[in-house]
């Protein structure tokens, strides 16, 4: 596992780029009220990555080990976002997702010596990132729609693959989510308006998790009650310890944790007609306050 631990190699950005950050502001805006810490976030990742080595082979012959790692700058350019969702790819899913593999085989056969166990509970089967517009209809998001994410993590399954976690991608040099800080109270606000469009994802596909990420920057959410959203700090594709493929595996590790829930989307008043209609609750109940108790609830996950 000691690739995923590795920095990402930096973009390459070219001097002719894209000037829209497609950030949709009005009703895609999550009220600053609804957005909390994720607590203990980078802990859990380090804990996740830790139980995993605990069970791993020491064989360094096995497959997991035979990730190839790339120590120099990329030398392909990027103007717009597509060459950010490329990056991604090439950077994140791919090496992630040979990881995912490794543990699930190594789930299968706990063969010692061949294949990384996965930590206890965690089903990695039939998990990986993928294209969303391979999924069918799903609360609002249609194949054919305009209005999808950029990226998801899917779970394949006998019939359909489902979406487990939709993945929003922007251009480092027209969103920054380097000050995206839940901590500081001042900054949920344009946070807030940053995951408005992810939010929207969440609530359309009956999502618990999320990722907002400029490749350089990456911010994790998680649905907590009904209304309330935990965001990560800003992890950046340059740390370690742990580094950004080590968040998205912890990621993975939660969705393959927890079970799909088929029916209704479990929100009341951000139900979307539509991704990114977010409505308000018309009761005007369901608002967590600052300092509440499910403002300061350490989350074990």
């Amino acid at each position: 596992m000691e690739q995923l631990a590795e920095r990402i190699v930096p973009t390459n950005k070219g001097q002719v780029r894209t000037t829209s950050s497609a950030v949709r502001r009005g009703s895609e805006r999550v009220s600053q009220d609804y957005i909390s810490e994720w607590p203990n976030f980078e802990a859990n990742v380090r804990a996740f990555i830790g139980s995993i080595n605990v069970h791993s082979p020491r064989n360094r012959s096995a497959p997991v080990a035979t990730i190839a790692r790339v120590s120099r700058p990329s030398s392909y350019m990027i103007g717009q976002e597509d060459g950010i969702k490329g990056a991604m790819m090439a950077f994140i899913a791919e090496p992630v997702g040979k990881a995912i593999k490794h543990m699930s085989l190594g789930g299968a056969t706990r063969a010692p010596g061949q294949f990384p166990f996965p930590p206890e509970g965690v089903d990695f089967s039939g998990v990986g990132f993928g294209d969303p517009k391979c999924i069918p209809i799903r609360f609002g998001l249609r194949p054919d729609s305009r209005e999808m994410p950029d990226m998801a993590i899917l779970r394949k399954g006998d019939q359909d693959p489902v979406l487990l976690a939709p993945i929003e991608i922007k251009t480092p040099w027209t969103v920054d989510l380097t000050q995206a800080n839940s901590k500081i109270v001042e900054k949920r606000r344009d946070l807030g308006v940053l995951i408005g469009q992810l939010v929207g994802y969440m609530n359309a596909t009956n999502s618990k998790y999320g990722v907002l990420s400029t490749l350089e920057t990456t911010v994790f959410v998680k649905r907590d009650e009904v209304t309330l959203f935990r965001v990560s700090a800003p992890i950046t594709s340059s740390q370690t310890g742990p580094s950004l493929n080590e968040c998205f595996l912890y990621l993975t590790g939660l969705l393959a944790t927890s079970p799909t829930d088929g029916g209704d989307p479990p929100h009341r008043f951000g139900q979307a007609s539509k991704p990114g209609e977010l409505s308000k609750d018309p009761s005007g109940q369901g608002n967590p306050k600052r300092g509440s108790k499910q403002d300061t609830d350490v989350d074990t996950a």
